[in-house]
């Protein structure tokens, strides 16, 4: 939502109605100020991580250029009143005016009051518009401190990877490490252990507000222990303390109220420094194998038929995050909290967190895929129909074939293609419902009186089936796991060649013995066969963009014959 997007004329807090702007807008900020917390005074101890440290920042001309280059061209200021066009513009002095200032605030420590400053944009997420809480807030702040930051944080990451500081168990805000492979590496594991006879319970947890709620002195320790020190460690408290924000509703303007806690959602460093408190919550976990997405975590327990002991040690694990949690004051909500059990055997497990009683979930929303029992067709199902929605409403006010297909292209076929590493574990029938969405829309372009196929009309309007992008872009995964150029903890691995067989036999990659079908059906089992099936110069490609051409002349649309049973894909 922007300043151009129209808000309700009423907003509801409490069950009282608030109706002009100067009123809504005070709401507004009332009720984000409740997000944060005070600090107590207790002192925590925090073990050191590394004997390595970094305490300064280098900034160059160079850093700087790229990143003002990387900055959207927008007149939408910040409380500053710079906007990115006047740093992008400024010619070829700006760069050093800005490596004045960057250095110079560094060095003091000190992140200037100038830039403290932010406004927050009521954001709607889901519900009613009318009820408050269904807003979160997000901060524009200063693009000259954005810049600043993108430097700072580029080092921080480069620092902590190469020592090895985050945890393996952490997929967000980090590069080569996403929503996907986290999917990828989450669901490998249990249908590998469920495939093997095991159960497995899952834990949900979420952690209440948990950008809001970061205590700012707990989380400057933690930095100190993993190395940050000297003038970036008071640089950083510099720039985390003494904060206000105001509330902007169109031109309507606030009063400031004061930043207490968290890492300043929509800052460009907020991200790293929550991962870094957040970063030794799996340590604590015992028993289970954690897998964190920034806040979002869950935890996965595999057992045997009859282990009468997984209860008591997930309680554990349960326990121990609780005391986590109240030392570190990032609480969790056990409302929004929720176990799942995979497997023939699926215990009755009473759980307790807070000591409230967990609850059993039968379907589970996670990083934007919806399943229930490893089937997700309601995931096919709601993304069908939100898809079929858009194009209907993009059949109804857009006119020319080039406009309709660029906002398909756009807008609508990513939403088809989320996640399509679990696509070859959906039925058939969802599978083809999901193809329908792109087969209606080419049939309505082309013309109903038109009796063309659907492979034709594809060609005709330089689009291809989405079974056949799937393939190519599991391939592509697939080939990014295995060449390391992303972060995966998944069981592919390159197959044991003998140095004597046949040059048509290297960079096979291992295809795992199975024995159900929701493992015969998995990424890691269908793919690695298909990519064995791979020409030899398709397979031994070590550059992305080369083993995306040779993947786009091996599958085109003259050999679709060749996957006579698209619909498996």
């Amino acid at each position: 939502m922007n300043s151009k997007t129209p808000y309700p004329k009423i907003i509801y807090l409490d069950g009282i109605a608030y109706e002009n702007n100067e009123a809504i807008c005070e709401l507004f900020s009332k009720h984000f100020a409740r997000l944060y917390t005070l600090e107590n005074d207790e002192v925590v101890d925090f073990p050191r991580k590394t004997d390595e440290c970094l305490s300064d920042i280098i900034f160059t001309t160079h850093e700087i250029d790229k990143a003002v280059a990387n900055l959207k061209l927008s007149n939408t200021t910040g409380p500053d009143g710079i906007s990115s066009v006047l740093l992008k513009k400024g010619g070829n002095d700006m760069s050093l005016l800005l490596l004045k200032l960057y250095s110079i605030s560094l060095s003091d420590g000190t992140y200037p009051n100038c830039w403290k400053k932010s406004y927050i944009v009521p954001i709607h997420k889901y519900g009613p518009i009318a009820d408050i809480n269904n807003y979160r807030p997000i901060n524009i702040t200063s693009v000259v401190s954005r810049v600043m930051e993108k430097i700072v944080k580029t080092q921080i990451i480069q620092y902590l990877l190469s020592n090895d500081l985050l945890s393996p168990s952490q997929y967000g805000f980090l590069s080569r490490r996403s929503c996907i492979t986290c999917h990828l590496d989450y669901f490998d594991y249990i249908t590998q252990s469920i495939d093997n006879g095991r159960s497995v319970t899952t834990l949900f947890l979420d952690v209440s507000k948990a950008f809001d709620k970061v205590p700012h002195i707990r989380l400057l320790t933690k930095l100190q222990s993993y190395g940050i020190t000297g003038n970036l460690h008071k640089w950083i408290s510099s720039f985390l303390t003494e904060r206000e924000q105001l509330v902007k509703i169109n031109h309507q303007l606030s009063s400031s109220k004061p930043i207490t806690s968290g890492v300043i959602q929509g800052s460009v460093l907020g991200p790293i420094l929550f991962l870094l408190f957040i970063n030794d919550i799996v340590s604590v976990i015992k028993y289970g194998k954690p897998y964190l997405f920034a806040d979002d975590l869950k935890i996965v327990y595999d057992y045997g038929y009859g282990d009468m002991s997984v209860e008591s040690k997930i309680q554990q694990d349960l326990n121990d995050l609780g005391d986590w949690s109240e030392k570190w004051q990032l609480t969790f909500n056990p409302d929004k909290c929720g176990i799942t059990h995979l497997g023939r055997w699926k215990p009755i497990m009473c759980l307790y967190m807070y000591g409230k009683l967990l609850s059993k979930l039968n379907t589970v929303t996670d990083l934007g895929i919806t399943y229930s029992d490893l089937s997700f067709s309601d995931h096919a199902n709601k993304v069908v129909s939100d898809c079929k929605r858009l194009t209907g409403f993009v059949l109804r006010n857009f006119y020319t074939q080039e406009a309709r297909l660029a906002i398909y292209r756009t807008c609508i076929r990513p939403k088809l293609e989320y996640c399509a590493l679990l696509f070859s574990n959906l039925r058939t029938v969802d599978r083809k419902k999901i193809e329908s969405v792109q087969r209606f829309l080419t049939k309505r372009i082309i013309g109903f009186d038109q009796q063309v196929e659907y492979v034709d009309r594809c060609v005709r309007l330089k689009l291809e089936p989405l079974w056949l992008r799937r393939v190519k872009c599991n391939l592509f995964l697939l080939f990014k796991v295995i060449r390391k150029h992303c972060y995966s903890n998944s069981s592919i691995t390159w197959e044991n060649i003998k140095s004597y067989q046949l040059r048509n036999h290297d960079y096979l990659v291992k295809v795992a013995t199975h024995r159900k079908s929701i493992r015969a059906n998995f990424f890691t089992i269908k793919y690695c066969t298909l990519w064995n099936q791979l020409p030899p110069e398709i397979r031994c490609c070590e550059n992305p963009d080369g083993f995306k051409r040779s993947l786009e002349r091996h599958f085109n649309m003259s050999t679709l014959a060749r996957l006579k049973d698209h619909n498996c894909w």
